[in-house]
């Protein structure tokens, strides 16, 4: 609600100029939950001969996870199964399941399953009808990632046209996420009015 408050107050300073308010959404935790991605790589790495060797007891208590129970990071998926994660066999398993998770996240082959948080692409729309610019800036990478994260934003139904509704990825997957984040800022910053 104040963000919509802000965007008419600043449309109303503005009427007959080409001004136009730009929101900037991130992706991940933002507008999607990507929980439903990891829990979908956690059940593939309990199926592979990676988790093998992992401990009985431990590769059960990751087994009964839950997707609700999981959060960005790997040791947190471990806590909340309730496993110590220093212990040794808890660790053996999140090395082995770091490198699968990994190696499969930041991938466009893993983005159908992320979920839209309920109002996201709603509320984006509102935005964009009230005449605002939508910046999706993410530190995902538009080698691994490009297809499939403009994919998922059509399959849900975000505005997306390359106009007034853009999509910003890292040209690479090294580079440093809040380095990107903050040069992109600088770029749309520096774009002006319209």
């Amino acid at each position: 609600r104040q963000v919509e408050d802000r965007v008419r107050d600043e449309m109303a300073q503005h009427v007959g100029s080409e001004f136009l308010p730009v929101v900037i959404f991130d992706l991940d935790s933002t507008l999607y939950e990507v929980q439903p991605r990891t829990f979908a790589i956690i059940q593939e790495w309990l199926a592979a001969r990676d988790s093998a060797a992992v401990v009985p007891k431990v590769r059960s208590k990751v087994a009964g996870l839950t997707c609700d129970q999981l959060r960005y990071s790997i040791n947190d998926a471990l806590q909340a199964a309730g496993l110590d994660n220093d212990d040794a066999a808890t660790r053996a398993a999140a090395d082995s399941l770091k490198q699968f998770w990994s190696q499969r996240f930041f991938r466009s082959d893993y983005l159908h399953f992320d979920r839209p948080y309920a109002g996201a692409m709603p509320y984006a729309t509102k935005l964009y009808a009230m005449g605002c610019q939508i910046i999706y800036l993410t530190g995902r990478d538009e080698p691994q990632m490009g297809d499939g994260t403009r994919a998922m934003l059509t399959r849900d139904g975000f505005t997306l046209n390359g106009k007034r509704a853009k999509l910003m990825l890292k040209p690479n997957f090294e580079m440093d996420d809040q380095a990107f984040k903050r040069v992109a800022v600088e770029t749309i910053s520096a774009m002006g009015p319209g």
